[in-house]
């Protein structure tokens, strides 16, 4: 009975989590920051809705479902990387930040794409999840080195590769502000995008490695309790 009770706190307050991140990214004016703003914005609200929602979201999933869904740990990496590289093609960019329609195709591919990307590592069935060494350890290191090189594409690319940005749409009045008291000039922007998807998915993939030694711990000494009892 309490396994049950906690499983249903767990799953409660990961969907809201979950909820509470996609409405600040979709239904509030940090969306319009992202989309007619800053690209800095735009990166900010990719990670959250690709690392930090999908992450909840599959955590809250009930184990008899998470029990069912297995997703092989290529499939899982390559749509998770996918999916985060794809929306800085700057066709794609533009057409996400000036067609609402897009737009909702955008956010929908960044939370599948992140739920596919954990469930082999964080799937709440224990027998539905990977190896945490060398398996989950070589998994996350792997996807920072990817998120590493998206980030120097996204900093050293040509200048003005990202039109939307250059040419923003101030329906919300700040332009003036951002650009002179902040100094969030285009350039600048754009070095900061750089830098914001560099550390915070670094702080992501490392945080994950040390889930993975930890989970590996925690195994080893249940083992030795097993063996000894």
């Amino acid at each position: 009975m309490y396994a049950l009770h906690d499983g249903c706190m767990r799953t409660a307050f990961c969907l809201a989590a979950a909820a509470a991140v996609i409405v600040l990214c979709c239904a509030t004016p940090f969306d319009t920051l992202a989309r007619n703003y800053l690209a800095t914005a735009y990166v900010l609200e990719n990670l959250l809705l690709e690392l930090g929602a999908p992450v909840l979201l599959v955590l809250s999933l009930p184990k008899p479902l998470a029990q069912r869904v297995r997703i092989p740990l290529a499939v899982g990496w390559i749509a998770g990387m996918v999916v985060l590289a794809l929306w800085y093609a700057p066709a794609l960019l533009a057409a996400a930040v000036r067609s609402a329609p897009v737009h909702t195709v955008q956010v929908l591919s960044w939370i599948v794409g992140g739920m596919l990307f954990y469930l082999p590592v964080y799937s709440p069935a224990p027998q539905s999840r990977v190896r945490p060494v060398p398996h989950g350890v070589v998994y996350f290191l792997t996807a920072l080195v990817f998120s590493s090189l998206l980030s120097l594409f996204i900093g050293f690319s040509r200048f003005g590769l990202y039109t939307p940005f250059l040419d923003a749409r101030d329906t919300l009045h700040i332009l003036d502000q951002l650009r002179g008291r902040w100094g969030l000039t285009p350039e600048m922007d754009e070095q900061t995008a750089c830098l914001f998807m560099w550390v915070l998915s670094l702080f992501v993939w490392m945080s994950s490695v040390m889930v993975m030694f930890w989970r590996m711990y925690r195994e080893s000494k249940r083992a030795a309790r097993v063996s000894q009892s």
